[in-house]
């Protein structure tokens, strides 16, 4: 009977450890992401950049410039951006891009539609516009990541499935040994669970692929899936080392 009781006691002291671990759990989330971006900072940076861009493909539709504004205006407020906006449309052969640009000291925001038309025929042209946001902070480099699930959720209302990626840059003095390239990479991608896929780390150009379950966008490389690219660079002008991350890829030059 005693042996009963102890057993009751050790399963009852269990289920309560669980249970407190749970809640603090609850009370202290660390999303994935956050677990990157902390990984991220762990660095000796001078100063770092963080960028947002989404783009997808909008109604092909004719649309009136007084209408492509409204879109852009309806699309910032949905953002929370309401003010000191400036609107200007550029019109070159058949691409017309139509921009609303918030700028202050430490974010720079830019959206913009970009309508390319084409003549099927005499009487008939067919339009195809593609709606593109970038969000760009200054040493904010938690600040991308927190507009991801407000960008998605803005481009869905609009009928658009946005493609979207996240960019962090860090600046660090001087050059860096392979060694500490090496460190500063396996520790991005060991920090999101993430594996290797495909790599070319030398001097001339080192850039890691890998892929994370952790993050729920992916892209393909061959047949492979990445979502998350580690790049490391020299300026020898300014003798300063860049280090760049993205999820799930890279879609600026470095």
């Amino acid at each position: 009977m005693k042996a009963k009781k102890r057993i009751l006691y050790i399963g009852l002291a269990l289920w309560l450890i669980a249970f407190l671990q749970m809640i603090h759990t609850g009370l202290n989330p660390v999303s994935e992401e956050e677990a990157i971006v902390t990984a991220f900072a762990d660095n000796d940076f001078l100063n770092t950049v963080s960028t947002i861009t989404a783009s997808g493909n909008y109604q092909n539709i004719y649309l009136a410039d007084s209408d492509r504004e409204d879109l852009l205006l309806d699309l910032a407020h949905k953002l929370g951006i309401s003010n000191s906006l400036v609107y200007d449309t550029v019109t070159e052969a058949q691409i017309t891009t139509s921009s609303l640009i918030r700028s202050s000291d430490n974010v720079c925001t830019v959206l913009k539609l970009i309508t390319t038309e084409s003549r099927k025929n005499e009487n008939e042209i067919s339009f195809r516009h593609v709606l593109q946001v970038e969000i760009e902070f200054d040493n904010s480099l938690e600040s991308a990541f927190y507009y991801k699930d407000l960008l998605r959720k803005a481009f869905e209302s609009l009928g658009v499935n946005p493609d979207i990626s996240v960019h962090l840059k860090g600046e660090m003095d001087g050059s860096l040994s392979m060694s500490q390239k090496n460190i500063i990479s396996d520790k991005i991608i060991e920090s999101s669970g993430g594996r290797i896929v495909t790599e070319r780390r030398s001097d001339s150009l080192f850039t890691v692929y890998a892929y994370t379950d952790k993050i729920d966008d992916y892209v393909l490389n061959g047949s492979l899936k990445t979502n998350l690219n580690v790049a490391i660079t020299y300026d020898e002008e300014n003798d300063i080392t860049e280090v760049y991350m993205a999820t799930p890829f890279m879609n600026e030059d470095y």
